[in-house]
């Protein structure tokens, strides 16, 4: 196996977001729980197949590895978009929306179409920088404004997220058996569990 700890790490989001998405499942009661979970589901499926890339793309065909890695990123645009949306439906006024539902269509469509053609995780990282920071918004103007349980939950979810991604983008390990693919790793079955108490709180 071609980088262990990176892909039991991978499998470990699959066993954690998946754990959640059925728990937050059968309890939801309402479109925005059932996209939050939705998005949890589709973390635990990409994370499962970039697993597998990672401990082994080496042993798969050159054609085969392409197309597991190019999907792997569209599930990673996907469970963003339906983050997105599910913040969007619980907590942002009526009016704002459609808008920023359609913005969030044509965003994800946008990186969905670059990390495709051209194969670089960079676009998946722009794509859910965009959608985190718009999450903040949204909910950091729920909780200011109506003080909504779910906000500090989802907002913690963000702020785990973009610190496990600024690891990432840095290179940054605990041990050279624990790089900085694995730490992100990790803090992102952190950040699952707080999306899985906002999505709660949703119910």
């Amino acid at each position: 196996m071609h980088e262990p700890v990176t892909t039991l790490t991978d499998y470990a989001i699959t066993v954690a977001a998946g754990w959640l998405a059925v728990r937050l499942a059968t309890s939801a009661d309402g479109a925005p729980a059932w996209l939050l979970a939705a998005a949890l589901g589709v973390v635990a499926l990409a994370a499962l197949l970039g697993g597998t890339e990672h401990g082994f793309g080496r042993r798969i065909p050159e054609r085969p590895r392409r197309l597991l890695w190019r999907l792997t990123m569209q599930l990673a645009i996907l469970a963003s978009g339906l983050l997105l949306a599910a913040a969007v439906v619980a907590d942002a006024p009526a009016e704002w929306r459609p808008w920023i539902l359609s913005a969030g269509v044509a965003k994800a469509l946008f990186f969905a179409h670059f990390a495709w053609w051209r194969e670089e995780y960079r676009w998946v990282v722009y794509d859910s920088l965009l959608s985190f920071a718009t999450i903040a918004v949204v909910e950091g103007v729920a909780w200011s404004a109506r003080g909504v349980p779910t906000a500090p939950w989802m907002l913690g979810g963000v702020a785990v997220s973009i610190l496990a991604g600024v690891v990432q983008r840095t290179g940054l390990g605990l041990h050279r058996h624990f790089n900085h693919n694995d730490l992100y790793h990790v803090a992102q079955i952190g950040a699952a569990y707080l999306f899985y108490r906002g999505g709660l709180a949703m119910v």
